[in-house]
């Protein structure tokens, strides 16, 4: 007897993102000479906004029956919560420490990079994977004790 399954999102995502990655190698590679730098860094952002904004959220309806509204308010939404904190952070260091070699920019993402951290624990997580994670590190400090 031969059972009819659904496919797996993953199998449905798969070609999305390697669509996403051909499509950023071409654009990148056609735009690197005219535009240079700014050329390549259109390549990369045109295709990952357009699978971001439209293909995942079609794959995301068809095969887990997520609506667009939810898309919008748990990914969208409280993905850039989660990283505005870290972002204002930047555009400041940016503007009033700049980074004048390698290590002192390494330096300023070390100083803001916690920013991320905090954003993302109480935007991006939601109370129950907090609470999992939690118990996680309890765990961990009471074995390395």
């Amino acid at each position: 007897r031969r059972e009819s399954r659904r496919p797996s999102p993953s199998r449905a995502v798969v070609p999305a993102i390697l669509g996403e990655a051909v499509a950023n190698l071409v654009l990148s590679i056609a735009l690197v000479r005219p535009l240079g730098v700014v050329g390549v860094a259109l390549g990369t952002t045109v295709p990952s906004l357009l699978t971001l904004f439209f293909v995942t959220p079609r794959i995301f309806r068809r095969e887990l029956g997520i609506g667009l509204r939810t898309i919008a308010q748990e990914v969208w939404l409280r993905s850039t919560l989660a990283v505005l904190p870290f972002a204002a952070a930047t555009w400041y260091v940016e503007r009033h420490w700049p980074a004048h070699g390698l290590f002192e920019f390494l330096a300023q993402v070390a100083a803001i990079l916690p920013l991320a951290i905090v954003g993302s624990w109480f935007f991006a997580v939601d109370e129950e994977d907090r609470g999992a994670i939690r118990g996680r590190l309890q765990r961990l400090r009471r074995s390395a004790a």
